[in-house]
């Protein structure tokens, strides 16, 4: 009888100290909208809407039309990528995106990864994507990911796991630092990322379809790098899918 009630009120106290916990958090720490500082939530419905999403599926390379975003034969060719498609949800460049990544990579909000995941989320899912499907996220700098406590494209696909019911694989090590790839062209990102990358668990993906994960893509060449490293251990196909498409 004592253990009995003892298990019920631990059980009622775990739950009351988890609501007192969200209150306490709610008093120091509010959510407050990353673009316009408003109370209540991370970003507000009125800044939601300034969201561009990109409805048109184009080749990432050239941005013909093209079903499922698929990239075109001689682009891809050109581009010396094992990336059948680069599939983003929304621009970078417009609306409170650009303040929503640098929240999410740079001050902690990590909450953020949600809202980009949904929105990523929101794109693929009526897509034909292919079966055997499983997530991996492009790998973060390990010394940015300790300051960081997370790597925010692991949180993205983690995310998509869940929402798409796919197994997930943190398969992709950064194996040595890279210079900053902000101010580079696509050729010299590609220089910049070469042999950047490992695949630890090709066990894990071989035949299978591989949606790539990342928060922005701007030329495509981190990507390019990382499908060529899960081709070369056994990906059937792999398919890019960020939250931002960098113009």
């Amino acid at each position: 009888m004592k253990k009995l009630f003892l298990i019920k009120f631990g059980s009622k106290f775990q739950l009351f100290w988890a609501s007192f916990s969200k209150i306490l958090l709610s008093i120091f720490f509010p959510k407050l909208c990353v673009n316009c500082g408003k109370y209540g939530q991370f970003l507000c419905a009125d800044c939601a809407k300034d969201i561009e999403i990109l409805k048109t599926p184009t080749c990432f390379y050239c941005g013909k039309i093209s079903p499922n975003a698929k990239s075109c034969i001689n682009c891809r060719a050109r581009m010396k990528t094992e990336l059948i498609a680069i599939i983003p949800a929304v621009r970078y460049d417009t609306g409170p995106m650009k303040e929503i990544i640098h929240q999410l990579k740079y001050c902690g909000v990590s909450e953020l990864a949600e809202i980009l995941g949904e929105l990523v989320f929101q794109k693929i899912k009526d897509l034909d994507l292919g079966k055997n499907i499983i997530l991996v996220p492009v790998p973060l700098n390990v010394k940015k990911k300790n300051i960081r406590g997370y790597n925010q494209a692991e949180l993205l696909a983690k995310y998509l796991g869940d929402r798409l019911q796919c197994d997930f694989a943190d398969v992709l090590v950064r194996c040595r630092n890279t210079a900053s790839q902000t101010t580079l062209h696509r050729r010299e990102r590609l220089l910049n990322l070469k042999n950047a990358f490992i695949c630890l668990d090709s066990n894990a993906i071989t035949g299978k379809t591989v949606l790539l994960v990342d928060d922005v893509a701007t030329t495509g060449a981190t990507l390019t790098e990382c499908a060529n490293v899960l081709k070369e251990n056994g990906a059937k196909k792999i398919i890019g899918v960020v939250a931002a498409r960098n113009l």
